[in-house]
């Protein structure tokens, strides 16, 4: 883990697997119709559900 500081804004770096980290929000990028289809994506709906 790598933890950042830019004036009073904390950014943290984890290596591993995101549907295991507990979290507000996860944010990933979608395609241009917002579908969920497969990579990272999937493994947080399957996880999270939809």
């Amino acid at each position: 883990m790598k933890v950042y500081r830019v004036d009073d804004i904390e950014i943290v770096l984890l290596q591993g697997d995101i549907t295991d980290v507990e979290a507000d929000a996860i944010v990933n990028a979608a395609n241009q119709y917002l579908e969920h289809g497969g990579g990272v994506a999937r493994a947080i709906v399957r996880r999270g559900g939809e």
